[in-house]
């Protein structure tokens, strides 16, 4: 995409696949896998329908790929899923925006996943950490001009309780008054819509005494 070559939602989605089952057989995991999930669509076309297609995108909008798998042991029991978002850009003004967005996931909202904090509190504390950037993310051509807070004007949430499947029964937003507690898996996500983009970053995150543990990317 960087080097201005013709990539489709569908060879984005091959590539995915193919290295889900090359890291299985790198690390020789006793595992077995299954989509569950997969939204690959470029910005520039509606989310709805979000399977992949041929729909080509340009260098000038994005990729988003959001995908979950099911997980199954070497006999075939049902283990859990996995739900994990990441986007491919290529403008500086949209790389620049995603990094934006990868640093209030980590820093705002993941840091918050603390035993007994509730969905509400997560949602204000991940876009509070967006708040002091309002002016560079208008500019950008990322958000509408607005003088309402920022947790006004998002009104999708950023992330939810995870199982062996969804729905989840708390999820990280304004009315959201549930708690999160030690033990349970969070999936934490910014999902980005405008204009011609659409760019999104999820991570899991397991809820202990001592704090979020991110399971995508572990320290």
């Amino acid at each position: 995409l960087g080097a201005g070559r013709p990539v489709t939602e569908l060879n984005a989605y091959e590539r995915y696949r193919a290295s889900v089952g090359a890291f299985i057989r790198k690390h020789q995991l006793p595992i077995r896998v299954r989509t569950y999930f997969t939204h690959t669509h470029a910005g520039d076309r509606s989310h709805f329908p979000a399977s992949a297609t041929a729909h080509v995108v340009t260098s000038d909008s994005s990729l988003k790929i959001d995908g979950g798998l099911e997980i199954y042991d070497s006999k075939g029991m049902f283990l859990g899923v996995s739900d994990i978002t990441r986007s491919a850009v290529a403008s500086q003004r949209a790389k620049a925006f995603y990094t934006l967005l990868d640093r209030a996931l980590l820093e705002g909202a993941i840091a918050a996943c603390r035993s007994g904090v509730k969905g509400s509190e997560i949602f204000a504390a991940g876009l509070r950490f967006l708040e002091p950037y309002r002016g560079d993310v208008i500019d950008a051509g990322f958000m509408p001009g607005s003088d309402l807070p920022m947790e006004d004007l998002f009104t999708r949430n950023i992330g939810h309780l995870i199982g062996k499947q969804e729905p989840a029964t708390v999820e990280f937003k304004a009315s959201d008054h549930g708690t999160v507690e030690p033990g349970m898996i969070a999936a934490a996500e910014f999902q980005w819509p405008y204009s011609k983009y659409c760019i999104g970053v999820e991570d899991l995150v397991l809820i202990t005494d001592d704090g979020p543990i991110n399971l995508t990317r572990p320290m």
